[in-house]
């Protein structure tokens, strides 16, 4: 299977969430930019077959590839287009380290429980794909209380940092104009990723 046709009515840009965030919804599953100085960062990486749709809306928004791409977590509808995009964009894909043994091919999520939470999505996860991927080297590593330099010039360094809180593995991201849970709905998550820039 090479290509999956998605309904256009099922992708629908989000404009203007917060000064310099911008969205795309793609069927179920959404994916960030958050901009700054010196370019734009993507959060999360969509679903299979999503590739193309990430990038004309790319292209179309920002006229160029982001500094890197930024996974919430490892699940099949925040990864799926994240190795595609990131070797035709030539950008490091960064994750907590907690997902990394789900994103470097050795490992699969554990198989969820159907019983948790309710609703449609609940019921349905046991027939989603657990894994794993592999994101080869392209993928970096976000350490707790870490930061990384995603661009850095003489007058501006915007860099990405991670806290952590307890002891589970979603990332939140945090920009002072927004936040963005790995999920659409679900409880605290227990790092914060932080964009900041400095002038």
């Amino acid at each position: 299977m090479d290509h999956v046709e998605v309904p256009k009515e099922q992708i629908q840009p989000m404009d203007a969430i917060a000064a310099g965030i911008q969205g795309l919804r793609i069927v179920f599953v959404n994916v960030f930019a958050v901009k700054h100085p010196g370019g734009w960062t993507l959060i999360d990486a969509g679903l299979p077959f999503s590739a193309g749709y990430i990038r004309s809306w790319a292209e179309k928004e920002f006229n160029g590839p982001p500094n890197a791409i930024v996974l919430t977590h490892g699940h099949f509808d925040h990864v799926s287009a994240a190795a595609d995009l990131a070797n035709q964009w030539d950008v490091p894909i960064y994750a907590h380290f907690l997902e990394h043994e789900y994103l470097n091919g050795s490992k699969e999520y554990p198989p969820p429980n159907a019983s948790a939470g309710g609703g449609l999505m609940t019921l349905l996860s046991p027939l989603l794909p657990r894994g794993p991927v592999n994101l080869g080297s392209r993928l970096r590593q976000l350490n707790a209380s870490a930061g990384v330099d995603i661009y850095k010039s003489e007058r501006v360094t915007t860099q990405l940092q991670v806290d952590g809180q307890n002891l589970t593995n979603v990332l939140d991201v945090i920009d002072f104009n927004g936040l963005f849970s790995g999920n659409a709905i679900g409880p605290s998550r227990s790092y914060q990723l932080r964009l900041t820039t400095n002038f």
